[in-house]
């Protein structure tokens, strides 16, 4: 299970670079955490609109659970060890 909602917030987060670049270098790098964190953020709200507590709180965990990857590739930023993700190392 967590890989299956791990590869779906990566091609989320694959497809706000994309997104994104049409606006510049910098907001197509940034793209992609943005749109990683604001479609859980999203959807929360749009479930709170609703009225469906249930959904408010499990697009709050993905949203909070969406910094763990973050802070990692981002403590990893200089060194640069983690490995490039891409859609053939997603695709078992």
């Amino acid at each position: 299970m967590p890989h299956l909602v791990d590869n779906a917030f990566m091609q989320i987060h694959a497809g706000g670079h994309a997104l994104f670049r049409v606006f510049g270098l910098t907001a197509g790098v940034a793209g992609g955490t943005f749109l990683q964190l604001f479609v859980p953020f999203a959807l929360g709200f749009y479930f709170i609109r609703q009225r469906q507590p249930l959904g408010v709180a499990l697009c709050m965990f993905f949203f909070f659970e969406q910094f763990l990857p973050i802070a990692r590739y981002m403590a990893d930023a200089q060194a640069q060890q983690l490995p490039w993700m891409s859609m053939a190392a997603t695709n078992p």
